[in-house]
């Protein structure tokens, strides 16, 4: 399998057709906040909620019932009602699903994407990317790459930056701060 590294090449059909993704029309889906979801999964707003201990989430699950993921996932779909709740985080796993991870990112490779997995009334997500090397290997969130540019966001909020396993700094705004400036607070 050959990974497209130049950023003016379509990376499937649809960009190459010029069709977009599900998620084009969709004007609730923002950008920074969507960013915010991969910034908690890649554990630089502190503390994340991972599932401990259960059969069906193993491996870097963050847990969607926890306050702070699930606060940037309700500003997409209304997730308090309490008789449409299956229905609700069935469609925001399919919007979280259907959007371009690395055109929003910003990252060119490697090329990631979002699980979200739905168990009774456990729901939970992580980002994922193939790993080099060995067969079936994958990347989870707090290996993959920072998002470019947090450090110089950090210094512009006057946040102590922190390094991730690279060496590099990674350090952004914390949720609440996000979501000030995203205008959802």
């Amino acid at each position: 399998m050959t990974l497209i590294t130049d950023s003016s090449e379509p990376r499937s059909v649809a960009d190459a057709l010029g069709l977009g993704t599900l998620a084009d029309s969709e004007p609730a889906m923002d950008p920074e906040l969507l960013k915010q979801l991969y910034r908690y999964a890649h554990g630089d707003l502190g503390e994340r909620a991972m599932f401990q201990n259960h059969h069906t989430f193993r491996s870097g699950w963050i847990n969607l019932n926890h306050p702070e993921p699930l606060a940037i996932v309700s500003a997409f779909v209304p997730l308090d009602d309490e008789d449409d709740i299956r229905k609700a985080r069935r469609i925001a796993q399919n919007n979280l699903k259907a959007q371009a991870w690395n055109d929003i990112l910003g990252i060119e490779s490697p090329p990631i994407r979002i699980e979200v997995k739905i168990h009774g009334r456990e729901w939970g997500y992580r980002f994922i990317a193939p790993g080099s090397g060995r067969n079936g290997f994958e990347l989870k969130n707090e290996t993959l790459p920072p998002i470019p540019g947090d450090a110089d966001r950090a210094e512009r909020t006057g946040a102590t930056p922190k390094t991730d396993h690279t060496g590099k700094s990674n350090e952004t705004l914390g949720l609440e701060e996000a979501m000030k400036e995203a205008g959802l607070k």
